[in-house]
């Protein structure tokens, strides 16, 4: 078996609790829930360190940090494939400029956070703008176009992933949820695991929060409006790239 570590990653409210919680239900799986990114990404355990840092000296510091933690955490699970799932959220956090910020203008630091990781394996699971979108506003009562640009910035950063080297596999929310055994048996074959049934159970897995153990896929989730907001137009070309317009 693979034992290689990998990254699952998606959006705040994209299904990445749920696609961790199945795989963590494999009993040769384990998966960790955002620690590492919220600690070195978000640098929530770097700020002590980080006054008078450049953007670039800033996101070296922290991506390095955030890399030898994920290698160390993998090395402990010697026999299992072990996981950690982000957010783009979290990933987004590179991007804030210090105020302080005496760096080069053209250092782009999800290159860069790209280039590192591409020796890991990713999945990435992606919804749909128009579900994803009013949940995030929904859940944490973030303004509108706060959730639009997290959403389009989600899908970018998966551009960036397939532009990459990045041994990646993309699989949709809307699939998981309304036909899970084509679609997990899809990821194990990803991650080098064979599909067990008790990875169906995931859905009450409790490591997720409770409000998001619901012990069924829930079809519900992923059900479009009769009528598309407005703000549907702001996100179009990002819909279209993800094969969303196509399926309607």
């Amino acid at each position: 078996m693979n034992h290689s570590p990998i990254q699952i990653i998606g959006a705040g409210r994209g299904g990445t609790s749920l696609l961790a919680s199945l795989l963590d239900a494999h009993p040769q799986c384990e998966v960790m829930y955002e620690r590492l990114s919220l600690a070195f990404l978000m640098g929530r355990d770097n700020r002590d360190i980080e006054t008078g840092l450049s953007l670039e000296e800033r996101t070296r510091s922290r991506v390095t940090r955030f890399v030898t933690a994920f290698e160390n955490e993998a090395r402990r699970h010697p026999d299992m494939v072990w996981g950690h799932k982000s957010t783009t959220e979290q990933i987004r956090g590179l991007t804030e400029k210090p105020p302080e910020d005496l760096g080069a203008a053209d250092f782009d630091p999800i290159e860069y956070l790209v280039g590192r990781l591409s020796g890991f394996r990713t999945l990435f699971i992606l919804r749909d703008g128009r579900t994803c979108i009013p949940s995030k506003i929904q859940r944490t009562g973030q303004p509108l176009d706060l959730a639009i640009s997290r959403w389009k910035f989600c899908v970018e950063y998966l551009k960036r992933l397939r532009e990459s080297d990045t041994h990646l596999h993309v699989v949709k929310m809307e699939d998981l949820v309304r036909n899970p055994i084509p679609s997990v048996k899809e990821i194990c074959a990803f991650v080098g695991l064979p599909f067990v049934d008790s990875m169906l159970d995931g859905t009450a897995n409790k490591k997720m929060l409770p409000e998001y153990r619901h012990g069924r896929f829930d079809p519900d989730t992923v059900r479009l409006p009769e009528t598309s907001p407005e703000w549907v137009s702001r996100i179009e070309p990002e819909l279209a790239y993800c094969g969303y317009l196509d399926a309607d």
